[in-house]
C-alpha cells in the first residue's frame, strides 16, 4: 500500500467543520460552510470554510464542485488551487449561473478538496522543441477532429485500409466488414475500441480504382448526400 503524506489542518473559528471523507473510498474531502450566505443571481461570491492546511511539499488541494450544488443550487465553482505555501482561511469560490438568489446554510457541503501529488521541478528555457508528436502544434479542438484515413488499393479479397478516428489503430478490412447506417454511408467497426470509421471515400476510391460502372457510383453518391442531409436536418430540428 502507498504510504501517502498526513494532510494537517486547523480549524480557525468555532464555526469550522472538520472535513470529511464522504466513504473510505472517496478521493475528495467534503468542506462546509461555517456561515449563513446568499450567493446574488448571476453574480459569484466568496464562500470561507474556516480551514487552514499544512500540505506536504510536492503537493497541492484542488477545490471540485459537489453534484447537488451544481445540479440542485445551479452553483458552479470558480478558482480551484490551493498551494502548499498558501496557510490562510480557504475559501470556496461560487458563480451562481441562474436568475435566483441561492442561499447557503450553515453546515451545508459546499465542495471538495482532493489532495494531488505535482510536478514541482525545474524551468529551462530552449530556441526549439524538437520533440516529434502527433498532434504537433494543434490547438483547441485539434483532437476533436476525424484523422485523415489513408486509403491503398488493394486487392479485392483485401479490399482496403483505414484509421481509426478515436484509438488511430491501422485497421485492414474486406467488403464484408463494411456496414451500412443512415441511408447507406458505409462503416467499419473499429475491432480495438469499437468506433465506427466511416469508410466512404476509402469505398469511391474502390469504385474509381476498379472502373466500376457509373450507375454504382452514381447510386452510392446519391445515397452518401441523401443521408448527409438526413444527418443535417436531425440536428437543426
Amino acid at each position: 500500500m502507498k504510504d501517502y503524506p498526513v494532510l494537517k489542518y486547523k480549524l480557525r473559528t468555532e464555526n469550522a467543520y472538520h472535513p470529511v471523507r464522504g466513504t473510505k473510498g472517496s478521493s475528495g474531502l467534503d468542506v462546509f460552510s461555517p456561515i449563513d450566505i446568499i450567493v446574488p443571481a448571476r453574480q459569484d461570491a466568496l464562500i470561507p470554510t474556516d480551514l487552514s492546511f499544512d500540505i506536504p511539499f510536492g503537493w497541492d488541494l484542488a477545490v471540485y464542485n459537489k453534484s447537488g450544488i451544481a445540479t440542485k443550487k445551479k452553483l458552479f465553482k470558480g478558482a480551484e488551487l490551493i498551494d502548499t505555501d498558501y496557510v490562510g482561511n480557504c475559501h470556496i469560490h461560487f458563480f451562481n449561473h441562474s436568475d435566483v438568489d441561492v442561499e447557503i446554510k450553515k453546515g451545508d457541503k459546499i465542495g471538495q478538496l482532493v489532495m494531488r501529488e505535482v510536478w514541482m521541478g525545474e524551468l529551462q528555457q530552449v530556441d526549439e522543441i524538437v520533440k516529434d508528436t502527433e498532434r504537433g502544434e494543434g490547438a483547441f479542438g485539434s483532437t476533436d477532429k476525424q484523422k485523415e484515413v489513408e486509403f491503398k488499393p488493394v486487392d479485392d479479397e483485401d479490399f482496403g485500409h483505414a484509421g481509426c478516428w478515436k484509438c488511430g489503430k491501422s485497421i485492414e478490412f474486406t467488403r464484408d466488414d463494411i456496414e451500412q447506417y443512415s441511408a447507406l454511408i458505409p462503416y467499419i467497426i473499429c475491432p480495438e475500441c469499437n468506433a465506427k470509421i466511416d469508410v466512404s471515400n476509402e469505398y469511391m476510391e474502390y469504385l474509381k480504382s476498379r472502373d466500376v460502372v457509373i450507375e454504382e457510383q452514381k447510386k452510392f453518391l446519391e445515397n452518401h448526400k441523401k443521408a448527409q442531409k438526413e444527418h443535417e436536418e436531425k440536428f437543426k430540428a
